[in-house]
């Protein structure tokens, strides 16, 4: 077995260490950096761009593929088009994680919503057919209670408005939506576009009555022919902050 004693070692080919049969050890406190990693038929295992993003595998990733992370301070919305690698047509499912999301203003009445755009994000106008079933718990001084209901005002039959994915207006300062909201198809012009919610939330007001929301919504867009290539998430009043995450599910 060979050694080598080195600081650094450059090289704009393939470097190989060791042979078959031995072991290559790095050693404590040492650090080995590259961007890219191959097997012996120069196939990919994962590649790095050098900021964070990597290339896996297919056979290594499982049926979960990361596209896209969204992390946002005071903006209006966040948004996802098809300039994003691997949405909308690459997956027959899409998974969208919503994490301590919270609108800046606490004050109040807002609400989380999505939006579906079949041209490029030009406009959210789509016309949808949605369902938003509430489960909450409710406390108040010593006292609780809690209901199973839907909740009719913000569901739409055939209406061209955003669909409202949690009612819980999350007024105050510790308080954000978490969950996650699956679509199916998206690029499809034969079949309708469907998608369910899964989110929770909660609502503290000023009488001291705090309860927690746990929606369940879903809901199918209009038209077999559109091809939605835009999705957002918003509130309905005024600018968020958090993180979504989308995935493509194989």
């Amino acid at each position: 077995m060979s050694k080598i004693n080195t600081n650094a070692i450059d090289t704009d080919g393939t470097l190989t260490l060791g042979a078959s049969g031995d072991s290559v050890t790095i050693p404590s406190g040492a650090t080995l950096k590259t961007n890219k990693i191959l097997d012996s038929g120069d196939n990919n295992i994962i590649t790095s761009d050098g900021s964070g993003g990597l290339t896996v595998n297919s056979a290594m990733a499982g049926d979960f593929s990361s596209l896209s992370t969204s992390t946002f301070v005071d903006q209006a919305s966040t948004t996802f088009t098809t300039s994003i690698t691997g949405f909308n047509s690459t997956y027959n499912l899409y998974l969208f994680k919503v994490v301590g999301c919270f609108p800046v203003d606490d004050a109040g009445g807002a609400t989380l919503k999505v939006g579906f755009s079949d041209d490029a994000g030009s406009s959210y106008t789509t016309t949808k057919t949605t369902t938003l079933l509430r489960i909450q718990r409710e406390f108040a001084g010593s006292a609780y209670s809690g209901s199973v209901a839907v909740a009719n005002a913000f569901t739409q039959s055939a209406g061209t408005g955003d669909a409202v994915i949690s009612s819980a207006d999350n007024d105050g300062t510790t308080n954000a939506w978490n969950g996650d909201m699956w679509l199916w198809t998206p690029s499809s012009t034969t079949y309708y576009k469907t998608f369910t919610s899964s989110i929770l939330g909660q609502q503290v007001t000023g009488a001291g009555v705090n309860t927690a929301y746990w929606e369940l919504g879903n809901g199918y867009i209009g038209s077999s022919s559109v091809d939605i290539d835009a999705v957002k998430f918003y509130s309905s009043e005024g600018n968020i902050s958090g993180t979504v995450k989308l995935y493509g599910v194989a």
